[in-house]
């Protein structure tokens, strides 16, 4: 169901980052080594983060890479 979601509503600022969770890109604030080659993204307004596998870190980092693009 949240893949037909996601079809449905597709918009560049949000990413899915799990079976269970679409995230809106302005919300990550970081992304840090966690346990098991996870990563843990902490959010805007949410005390405690989320633990996501490495394949979800990388497209958030990409994500953040198109709207802030680092001075050459």
């Amino acid at each position: 169901r949240l893949g037909q979601y996601e079809a449905d509503n597709e918009h560049p600022d949000y990413v899915r980052i799990s079976r269970f969770l679409i995230m809106n890109s302005a919300a990550n604030r970081t992304i840090r080594p966690a346990e098991a080659g996870k990563q843990a993204v902490t959010l805007k307004g949410h005390g405690e983060p989320v633990i996501v596998g490495r394949a979800a870190a990388r497209r958030l980092r990409a994500l953040a890479l198109t709207h802030n693009p680092r001075p050459s």
